[in-house]
């Protein structure tokens, strides 16, 4: 049975049952203008979700691999989880969780490589997120995690064919079903950490235009196989500020409140490029996509710059014990967490706090800034009337597979 969204006391924002939904919005109070959630009228129809990516977004795919390197469902992560540890690499919940709450899903999406997703389980989408997983290949050989090319296989095949038979039997279109749907992609954080760890201190390779380059190809090949499908919206999240992470500032021994930079500049430089190239994969490359690029860098450096207005006291450290086997990324098997986990940004040494996702996700939905979105945010995509993607030769090439 899917995972409905739970009503658990314990947690730190209360989640209602099904019949409502919660909404982010913008309050200061006493100061803190973090994202907080309301509750308002479910609407009557729900946005599909479908996630792609890495540990930030990973809901438990890499559970059902073999020894993956980044394979962590023991306590203290999912302290704060209904289900309690899943293979999320947080206290609770990640962006794709939220975002699926906020899109109206009545369940958590299920983890693609669970066997159970299959059927009527898979109608309100799927995550196919690994721990891990990069844009190149290689960067996914180290964890022996699921590559994101293969991610997109898994939905372009299998699930593509299930969701047709699906939908046939209730009477409704692929095609319009697969417009509608939101496309989340977070990808690209660990091959610019991968390169930064290859390059020399200060030789500038970290932000080598070359490899950027490169990487953004590959992204860009990537996001059209999902659109030859059929899919028309996407939200493309950033690199976050990988320079500020525990782990790079130990590693690099930088002083609190310092980041190294160099791993920054490769993450800022990568999402120029990203974002830049939006109009271009809208018009020319992706007619008839609408796409919503979240500045991830900018909104997780505003709460290490100045994270007090926003409600968090704990930067330059970490939530749980971590682990000397794990090189000081990852929490200890069975250590126990921080207290006061609302107050800290990060959770482990690579990855935040259900607090901070929340914040992300709710900046993501209904943020009106474009320096966070751009160029509307996942709200107003939501709410776009698009034409149905089966007139595009390429989906009309899928249709006719999937029905093979």
């Amino acid at each position: 049975m899917p995972t409905h969204f739970p009503s658990s006391p314990f947690h730190f924002f209360s989640i209602v049952l099904v019949s409502t939904l919660y909404l982010l919005f913008f309050l200061p109070s006493s100061g803190s203008t973090r994202v907080v959630f309301r509750s308002a009228e479910k609407k009557k129809n729900a946005a599909p979700l479908f996630v792609f990516g890495d540990s930030m977004v990973d809901n438990g795919n890499n559970v059902f691999l073999p020894n993956p390197e980044a394979k962590f469902d023991f306590l203290p992560y999912g302290v704060d989880f209904a289900e309690g540890p899943t293979g999320r690499l947080t206290n609770g919940m990640n962006p794709a969780d939220v975002m699926a709450q906020l899109l109206n899903l009545p369940a958590f999406l299920p983890a693609a490589k669970d066997p159970l997703s299959k059927g009527e389980r898979i109608l309100n989408g799927l995550n196919y997120a690994s721990g891990g997983s990069g844009i190149l290949d290689s960067v996914a050989d180290i964890s022996a995690c699921i590559s994101l090319n293969q991610q997109i296989e898994h939905f372009r095949t299998a699930t593509v064919r299930d969701l047709s038979s699906q939908l046939r039997e209730k009477g409704q279109q692929l095609a319009s079903f697969l417009s509608k749907s939101i496309f989340m992609f977070n990808a690209g954080g660990n091959d610019c950490s991968w390169m930064c760890s290859q390059a020399n201190s200060g030789d500038g390779q970290c932000t080598a235009q070359e490899f950027l380059q490169s990487l953004l190809a590959n992204f860009t090949q990537q996001l059209k196989a999902v659109y030859g499908v059929g899919a028309r919206k996407f939200v493309l999240f950033g690199v976050q500020a990988i320079g500020c992470t525990p782990f790079a500032r130990a590693a690099s021994g930088m002083k609190d409140g310092y980041c190294k930079e160099e791993m920054n500049n490769a993450a800022i430089s990568f999402n120029k490029l990203l974002s830049s190239s939006l109009g271009d994969l809208e018009k020319r490359q992706m007619p008839g996509s609408r796409i919503v690029y979240v500045d991830t860098y900018k909104i997780v450096r505003d709460v290490f710059d100045n994270p007090a207005p926003l409600g968090f006291r704990v930067i330059n450290q970490t939530c749980c014990r971590l682990s000397k086997s794990s090189q000081n990324k990852m929490c200890e098997e069975g250590s126990a967490p921080c207290e006061d986990r609302d107050a800290y940004m990060y959770f482990d040494g690579v990855h935040f706090t259900e607090a901070l996702y929340k914040h992300l996700a709710g900046k993501a939905y209904l943020s009106e800034l474009s320096s966070e979105v751009y160029p509307y945010n996942v709200a107003r995509l939501v709410d776009l009337e698009l034409g149905p993607a089966a007139s595009s030769n390429a989906y009309a090439e899928t249709e006719s597979h999937a029905s093979s």
